[in-house]
Formats: C-alpha cells, structure tokens, sequence
C-alpha cells in the first residue's frame, strides 16, 4: 500500500439505507449523485469489488406546513374582480408566493368563479369559499358577493315635445353601483304622476304620457326615495 487513491465513483454500486429519506444513482452520467427525499438519516454504501464504503447522510428538506390565501376576507358585487394570492409556509419559517402554482377553486360557482391565477368574479349575490391548494394543502378565504347598490334613478328621454291628443312614452331606469354598467328598465314599479294634469297625464304604473292642452308639465317617477323629472311639452297642433 503506496497510500495512493482511486476514484471509484462510476464502477461502484450505489445504494440508500432509506430511500424514503436520500436515493442515490446508479445511471451512467449520474452515478453517486444523491437525491433528498425528506428529512431524516441514511447511510449512503458504495461497493466495488465486494468491498463496501458507508457515509452517513442527514438531510434537511424544507416541508410545506400550511398555505394562506390573501385577503382572507373580501367582497364585491356581481361582474366585479378580486385578486386572491397564495403563500406556502415552510417548517422552517419561511414563505414562498405559489399563487401561480396552486390549484384554485370556488366552493360555488353560481356565487363567484376563480381562475389559475386567483383571480375571483362574483356572479350573484351570497358567500362562497375560494380555495388554494398546494403540495397537498389547502387555505381559503371568505368572498362575499353583495347585491350592487341603488344609487340614482333617470328617465329616458329627459325632454319631449308632442302635439296636443298624443302621447309619450317614458322609462325609468335604475342605475346599480358596480364595477360594470349595471342599469335596469323599473318603469312598471315606479309610481308616474304629472305637475299638470292640464298639460298632459300620465299613466301612474306605466309611464305614457297623454298631451291633454298646450303648455309644459314635468313627469315625475317615484321609487325608493328617488323623484327623478322629464319635462313634458304640449303644443298646439
């Protein structure tokens, strides 16, 4: 023995304790390279020859203890978006982004729809749980979906001109806070009245206006609070 040495990498035979924990290679171009699999302990062999070398091997793998989804909470109303981002959580305390990576879900899609990104649209309104799973576990997150909020009502068209014996039709339109335009005809629930009856009348569940004399006459519709006007002109034929 000169005390000199040979690499015997690629004519050994390779092998793991526990390959639950490390595997070890035996191809070609990879021979000896290890694998983690998971935390714990291995004795790594290597033969040549019946001849047999051991290493002890910890190893250390980072595992995924939770996923949470942000924000845990949100609402919107029908047609509008909600960006949802999933964070994976580490034993070791740290976090990776894996928004684009995890699998999403809505509990029920007549409430809102998510899409691979997390990206959520309500449909109507209701509560629904959007879900992130990754490496085999889930977060979620509460959405709400509100029904959009009344904030004015308009009468289509705002000014007419007719002559005396004929007739206007008005609409009244509901116009919804929302992310989308969001109006609705509320013609036959509004109440109709006319500032001269004189002038013109109008039919108080359906919004016709009939010419009565010549002059002006403001047509009013009434719902929930809202009066909005339409000014009615009557000329003489």
């Amino acid at each position: 023995d000169d005390g000199a040495t040979v690499d015997l990498t690629a004519s050994a035979v390779w092998s793991s304790s526990d390959d639950g924990v490390l595997t070890v290679s035996n191809d070609a171009a990879t021979r000896g390279f290890a694998t983690p699999v998971a935390s714990g302990f291995a004795e790594v062999r290597a033969e040549v020859a019946q001849v047999a070398g051991f290493a002890h091997a910890t190893v250390s793998v980072d595992v995924v203890v939770a996923i949470e989804v942000s924000p845990p909470n949100a609402s919107t109303a029908p047609g509008c978006t909600q960006q949802f981002t999933a964070v994976a959580m580490f034993n070791d305390g740290s976090t990776a982004e894996v928004t684009a990576a995890a699998a999403w879900t809505s509990g029920s899609l007549n409430t809102a729809t998510v899409d691979g990104t997390g990206l959520a649209t309500g449909v109507a309104p209701g509560t629904t749980t959007i879900s992130a799973t990754h490496s085999g576990l889930e977060g979620t997150a509460s959405f709400v979906v509100v029904s959009p909020a009344l904030y004015e009502v308009t009468i289509e068209p705002s000014t007419a001109t007719i002559p005396v014996a004929g007739t206007q039709q008005f609409s009244a339109i509901a116009h919804f806070a929302s992310c989308a335009p969001n109006t609705q005809d509320v013609t036959s629930v509004a109440s109709w009245s006319s500032s001269d009856t004189a002038v013109a009348t109008v039919g108080a569940s359906d919004g016709k206006a009939t010419a009565v004399g010549a002059g002006t006459a403001e047509i009013t519709a009434s719902l929930f609070g809202f009066t909005p006007h339409a000014t009615l002109v009557v000329v003489s034929p």
